[in-house]
């Protein structure tokens, strides 16, 4: 009787890794994206000769 919940475990436990990898790999883009932003308009301050947009 101790078979059913350890595949019970198994399964659930090897369907919330997909879902955990793609929250961090949502998150990984989304931060890298909101990097990039931050670069980008660091970068177009100092090409505007130091204006500050923020």
């Amino acid at each position: 009787m101790q078979t059913i919940p350890r595949l019970r475990y198994f399964t659930t436990g090897c369907a919330e890794v997909p879902s955990r990898a793609y929250a961090i790999a949502q998150w990984t883009a989304l931060s890298t994206y909101a990097l990039n932003a931050i670069i980008e308009i660091i970068d177009v301050a100092a090409w505007n000769g130091h204006r500050r947009f923020f």
